[in-house]
């Protein structure tokens, strides 16, 4: 029986450029930080498989957050398989919005998300 390697890791993801917050029906932008919000994540490996459970303090994790996390793993030269890839989010409507259709949304926030999820 081969053993299982874990580690643990979170990084703080407090906004450094505008963006609006997610969870609201109109535009509602970031002013201050209150409580930090992370990104945190259990990473397995065993018979030289990966995997990864990666949590976000977001309202939710949207297709384009998942795809994006997914090529920065393989730029990074991670193997990693999508079935072995769980991403989830708080459901905080605190958090920035990470949905690029939404006029609250940051392409700049988006890539500093992603960049500390695979940090």
């Amino acid at each position: 029986m081969s053993s299982l390697k874990f580690g643990i890791g979170r990084r703080r993801t407090n906004p450094q450029v505008p963006v609006g917050l997610a969870g609201y029906f109109n535009v509602r932008m970031w002013e201050s930080v209150a409580d930090d919000i992370e990104v945190r994540a259990l990473a397995l490996e065993q018979n030289g498989t990966k995997a990864f459970i990666i949590q976000h303090d977001l309202v939710t994790v949207p297709d384009t957050l998942y795809r994006d996390t997914m090529a920065a793993f393989e730029a990074a030269g991670l193997d990693i398989k999508a079935d072995n890839l769980i991403l989830t989010a708080t459901h905080s409507h605190t958090a920035p919005q990470v949905h690029l259709n939404s006029a609250a949304s940051s392409l700049e926030y988006h890539a500093f998300a992603v960049e500390k999820a695979v940090e």
